[in-house]
């Protein structure tokens, strides 16, 4: 052995045993933090089921996001068990690594310490998750490895949806009636007929068919799939986005198809642009939020910094849950008061306008609610999309648009 080659090896035992106990805290770290995110999906899921008694979320919105909490709820709590388990011993871990990093130098410095060897890991990965995206499976397959996912409803539901298909099969064209009866099996819980029903309004729609019915044909299809974005889904996303480029549900699905094929890198530009753009009082910014992160160092970001939210600190959210009813609502009260100050003196984005005619609208406060509906429309007349999330934040108050 020459001493060259000797120092090589010393240089790379070196090198490989200090990767080791680096990856080795990271991971200790990691496994406190992946704990630490168990508690927030619990109690994401808490507030959800709060929202959905509000009327903050539908029912469909509600069932899909749910599922979404719990699988990555799941997936922390997968990560952060063996990390408990591991980490009282470090240091006879160190030692392993060590002994490893010995046995296996041999064998590697001969691949690692040629000039011409060349290393693509990355554009590996990259072809790997677009194999995987490709070859992934269909809706058809999706719900039938699921099983059977009708539910159980009452003879009266079951009469009155019965009727509405006899209807529909005398009024085949009625696009308006299947749009009803889509949106009636989804808050039944029957996602899959809902899909199928929805694919049926979007072919009678032809051209006049909208960003929103693509939107609520995607929903219904990763309902169905219990939160598995499908090809047909995708596609349903994609439509949507054609039409609507900042439709915040369809952007975070999509960043949520990234995450299913291994590409953290287009997950992390997904959420971060929707996270900056939109509002975070929308019911799946906090899954971004906590996400954002892990996937910036996924993605190789060195010093993330998180978007700044027009909202709410965890600071502000804790204390105002030590407070009384009577105090919590004058809390909310002067936060919303100090939005339409906000507004109404030095404008903002339309985001905000949708969160102040929604917020009103909770508070009972639609004649104000309907006021600055009417105002907002004026101010975003000539923004087609902007004019489209006002009014979907109108709809969902019980305005008139």
């Amino acid at each position: 052995m020459t001493a060259q080659f000797g120092i090589s090896v010393l240089g790379l035992l070196v090198v490989l045993t200090s990767l080791g106990i680096w990856a080795l805290a990271r991971s200790l770290a990691r496994g406190n933090r992946t704990a630490h995110s168990v508690d927030v999906y619990k109690d994401q899921l808490r507030s959800l089921g709060k929202d959905l008694a509000r009327g903050v979320v539908t029912q469909t919105e509600f069932d899909a996001l749910r599922a979404e909490i719990g699988r990555r709820a799941l997936a922390a709590e997968r990560l952060a068990a063996p990390t408990a388990q591991q980490s009282g011993r470090p240091w006879l871990a160190f030692a392993v690594m060590g002994l490893l990093a010995v046995a296996g130098a041999g064998v590697v410095y001969p691949t690692l310490g040629q000039p011409g060897a060349t290393d693509a890991p990355l554009a590996a990965r990259y072809a790997l998750a677009q194999e995987k995206r490709l070859n992934r499976i269909s809706q058809a397959t999706a719900e039938q490895r699921l099983g059977p996912q009708t539910p159980t409803i009452s003879a009266e539901d079951a009469g009155l949806v019965q009727n509405l298909i006899d209807v529909l099969e005398r009024r085949p064209d009625d696009a308006t009636g299947f749009a009803l009866l889509a949106q009636t099996q989804a808050q039944l819980g029957d996602a899959a007929a809902a899909h199928r029903a929805q694919a049926r309004v979007i072919a009678l729609l032809g051209d006049a068919v909208r960003a929103e019915d693509h939107q609520r044909h995607a929903e219904y299809l990763i309902v169905a799939a219990g939160g598995y974005v499908s090809p047909e889904a995708e596609t349903a996303l994609r439509q949507t986005l054609q039409l609507d480029p900042s439709a915040p549900l369809a952007r975070f699905r999509l960043g949520t198809l990234y995450q299913q094929i291994g590409r953290a890198d287009l997950q992390f530009q997904t959420w971060d642009r929707l996270a900056r753009e939109e509002d975070p009082a929308l019911p799946f910014m906090p899954i971004v939020v906590q996400e954002l992160p892990l996937l910036a160092e996924l993605a190789g970001i060195q010093r993330y910094q998180l978007p700044v939210s027009n909202g709410p600190d965890a600071e502000t959210i804790a204390d105002a849950a030590q407070l009384s009813d009577a105090d919590q609502q004058a809390m909310i009260e002067g936060m919303v008061n100090g939005l339409a100050d906000r507004l109404g003196t030095e404008g903002g984005p339309v985001a905000d306008w949708a969160r102040l005619i929604t917020s009103l609208a909770v508070l009972d406060r639609s004649d104000q609610a309907q006021a600055i509906y009417n105002n907002a429309k004026v101010q975003f007349a000539q923004i087609p999309s902007a004019l489209d999330i006002l009014k979907q934040a109108a709809t969902q108050s019980g305005l008139t648009p």
